[in-house]
């Protein structure tokens, strides 16, 4: 299980503005960074993120934390936009298919878009897996209060008769299921991290990334740079087949 100290010292490696940056649209504000809530509707930025401090808050619907809450409260956010940009990589590869000529780089796409829809199954389990951690780390964390106050009732009952034994125990018993509690949650919320850290930067920006080469492509933008092409992963058949179609678009330019 890993300590609460495991977790302050991962939270002091983290940047947190890089953290809420890949989420949220933020602007240099004096020694902080400002931006629009991404927990609430609003107009005017009243969310901000500290560096020095290492910590987020608004000022608009009280919501704050580090940057391990920030992506545990975001995975809702975070897999809706996921899911639209793979909806947006799939109507691009269709345009792409049907502005192909040749029919083995038809054939190509046809197998691009049939392997699609398996990094969403994948992308959803991953989400759905920083989910349960966190409904863990909330029933644990609630069992264990509950565990504490039952702990000091029966203080209480008994304080009477050995006052000083009890004191003694209970407190024993309270510290170790405090440290319980905080190395449990320290777990779920460690899993949150490095698996929406996987999702945001292993999955979403390589798909959006295709997704708009694909749709210059589509525009006649035969220039546009093919990113991801040297993956061994699905990702990196997709790039193929659309650097594929880019130079032979070239090709028929010239």
């Amino acid at each position: 299980m890993i300590p609460p100290a495991f977790i302050q010292e991962l939270l002091a490696r983290v940047d947190i503005v890089d953290v809420v940056g890949r989420q949220v649209r933020l602007k240099k504000s004096g020694s902080n960074w400002s931006g629009l809530c991404p927990f609430h509707a609003e107009k005017s930025p009243s969310f901000t993120v500290s560096p020095t401090k290492q910590f987020y808050h608004c000022f608009g619907c009280g919501a704050n934390g580090d940057a391990i809450r920030f992506l545990v409260e975001h995975d809702d956010k975070l897999l809706e936009t996921a899911e639209q940009q793979f909806s947006k990589l799939t109507s691009a590869l269709q345009r792409l298919h049907e502005a192909m000529e040749k029919p083995e780089q038809r054939t190509k796409v046809r197998q691009v878009m049939k392997e699609a829809p398996e990094l969403l199954t994948a992308f959803r389990a991953a989400a759905k897996v920083i989910k349960e951690t966190d409904r863990v780390s909330n029933e644990v964390n609630g069992k264990l209060s509950s565990d504490i106050i039952q702990i000091m009732n029966a203080l209480r009952a008994s304080q009477a008769k050995t006052l000083t034994a009890l004191k003694a125990s209970s407190e024993a018993s309270v510290s170790s299921a405090i440290v319980t509690a905080l190395t449990a949650s320290g777990v779920a919320l460690v899993a949150g991290l490095l698996l929406a850290w996987f999702i945001g930067r292993g999955i979403t920006r390589p798909v959006i990334s295709l997704t708009h080469t694909m749709d210059a492509l589509a525009r006649g933008d035969l220039e546009t740079e093919v990113a991801g092409s040297g993956r061994r992963d699905e990702l990196g058949q997709m790039a193929k087949a659309v650097l594929v179609f880019r130079d032979a678009g070239l090709a028929l330019s010239r």
